[in-house]
């Protein structure tokens, strides 16, 4: 958007990541300080390793978003992929088929379509990508 408006536009996008970003991130650093420091008693060093750790892993993911920020678009696309194939194709047909059976060849259709979907349109990103 051109103007103030576009600009403001941005400042505020970019502070609702910035605010969200530790919502966000808050189960991958559960999971992995649970495997990490799953036993011993919570000492000052423990504590700092737990902080050194999402420190390094939050840096490290900066990292690479900014070696990637050439490939957005590509990066989107395959999050469609992963994401948004399977909760509009087919994880509805297969509660359909759980819930109500009443045609099951439609929904393992969707299954099906859903299914060969997914890498094609991963493939057709990764020729884009290279």
């Amino acid at each position: 958007l051109p103007g103030t408006f576009g600009i403001v536009t941005q400042l505020l996008y970019i502070l609702a990541i910035f605010c969200g970003y530790p919502l966000c991130i808050f189960p991958t650093f559960a999971i992995l300080e649970s495997r990490l420091f799953s036993d011993g008693p919570p000492t000052l060093k423990r504590k700092w390793l737990k902080n050194l750790g999402r420190t390094l892993l939050t840096f490290l993911m900066g990292a690479f978003a900014y070696q990637m920020s050439a490939y957005l678009s590509v990066f989107i696309s395959m999050l469609g992929s992963f994401c948004s194939i399977p909760l509009a194709i087919i994880f509805p047909a297969l509660l359909h088929l759980k819930l109500v059976k009443d045609n099951p060849k439609l929904d393992w259709a969707l299954v099906v379509i859903g299914s060969l979907l997914v890498p094609l349109t991963l493939f057709v990103d990764i020729t884009h990508m290279v």
